[in-house]
């Protein structure tokens, strides 16, 4: 799947309607917050591997990918790799990864690798530009 910064991760639209995103992921196995206090529902398609967090207007504000899925950005596989090579790589595209203590983060592209035993296990991508 390729992933569009601030767009898409393969089919999947920041500006896609509940509708449309079950009809491609099917119905959530689960919906949940990610704090007992937050406005934003997770909806849970595991068996595609996808989370969307979607805000109360039914807007789609991440999409969180795992492993075994095959996510590529400026044609670097990032998931199922180890979070060192794939930054090597990353590093010789025009996007700027930084540490961070859940893996690497790009700013512009408002990209986080998720980091789990030394491999990207997932990206969560923010439909806007967020600090983390």
């Amino acid at each position: 799947m390729k992933l569009v910064p601030l767009t898409s991760v393969g089919e999947i639209r920041f500006d896609m309607h509940p509708r449309e995103y079950e009809a491609l992921l099917g119905k959530p196995n689960g919906v949940f917050r990610r704090t007992p206090d937050s406005t934003d529902q997770i909806y849970a398609f595991d068996a595609k591997l996808v989370h969307l967090t979607v805000d109360p207007q039914n807007h789609v504000t991440m999409i969180s990918v795992f492993r075994p899925l095959e996510v590529e950005l400026g044609g670097v596989q990032l998931i199922g790799r180890e979070l060192k090579s794939v930054a090597e790589d990353l590093s010789r595209t025009t996007y700027r990864f930084e540490p961070r203590d859940f893996g690497l983060w790009c700013p512009e592209a408002a990209v986080g690798l998720v980091e789990l035993d030394d491999l990207v296990y997932g990206i969560d991508m923010y439909s806007t530009l967020v600090k983390r």
